[in-house]
């Protein structure tokens, strides 16, 4: 439960990121300054906004969950990024700078004519939007269980509401640069707390460390520190996670507009390329 001090702290780190997103987005003088940030991110902010878009709220509670239920093979999730992302870089990235393209909609159009494009544009929305619906409500019923011994409560739908109304503050009046630094602001907040997080939990007497940790897991009827689960595994079978799964990858990192337009507003091929290196 959250206390006055969490409250005043959660606050004003909401107040200083629609700030800073404001104020970064104030000279934006064209449509390449909106969308893709004048192309003058410097490598390091796209790999922040970037990992960012990909830990987010729901991302880390739906993980948490998979790697409860099935254990570590849930890291595969992840893992298969590296092949999507090398796709990207080396395969996609490289035509996308030469033609100068702003989303990856223009692309098809102009390979295979608007009907591609009209396909891509209405999937890529419809899953924005399931994804954007689950990031919301989770990110309210959270803030609303926080919150409970407050007497604030605002319900779903107004957490909901709120919390769209904070994120549109300052990604429609600052652009995507807005969205890239505070994007790589935060990334930076989590990878701190997570590790120190990570830190502390294992220095506790109940786990006894990495090896108290992988002993107790050893004597579990079902082991769960295995990266590989057998062929017929209900949920995530080793054979599914180097087919559906690597496709859905390459889908992911290799194609998905509001990943690849990040790695669109880098200042050079070469820098984009430092990134998902």
């Amino acid at each position: 439960m959250l206390t006055g001090l969490d409250i005043f702290i959660f606050g004003g780190f909401l107040l200083c990121i629609m700030g800073v997103g404001i104020y970064i987005g104030q000279k934006e003088n064209t449509s390449e300054d909106y969308f893709l940030a004048g192309r003058s991110i410097p490598w390091y902010g796209v790999a922040g906004s970037i990992f960012g878009t990909n830990i987010s709220a729901n991302h880390l509670v739906g993980m948490l969950g998979i790697g409860f239920s099935i254990g570590f093979a849930q890291a595969h999730f992840e893992l298969g990024a590296a092949a999507g992302l090398l796709l990207l870089a080396y395969v996609f990235l490289p035509v996308y700078y030469k033609l100068r393209i702003f989303t990856l909609s223009e692309y098809l159009e102009k390979r295979f004519g608007p009907a591609s494009s009209l396909m891509y544009t209405i999937t890529s929305f419809i899953l924005i939007l399931v994804q954007m619906i689950a990031a919301f409500y989770i990110g309210s019923r959270t803030l609303n269980i926080l919150l409970a011994n407050t007497g604030i409560q605002f319900g779903y739908i107004g957490g909901i509401f709120g919390l769209i109304a904070i994120s549109c503050t300052y990604t429609i009046f600052g652009g995507l640069k807005a969205v890239v630094w505070t994007d790589f602001i935060q990334t930076t907040i989590l990878l701190i707390a997570g590790i120190l997080v990570a830190i502390l939990t294992f220095l506790q007497p109940e786990i006894g460390g990495w090896a108290g940790f992988m002993a107790n897991d050893a004597a579990q009827a079902v082991p769960k520190m295995n990266l590989y689960l057998p062929s017929d595994h209900e949920s995530l079978p080793w054979t599914g996670a180097f087919t559906g799964l690597m496709i859905l990858h390459f889908f992911y990192w290799g194609n998905n507009q509001y990943l690849v337009q990040r790695a669109l507003a880098a200042k050079s091929l070469r820098g984009c390329l430092k990134t998902l290196n």
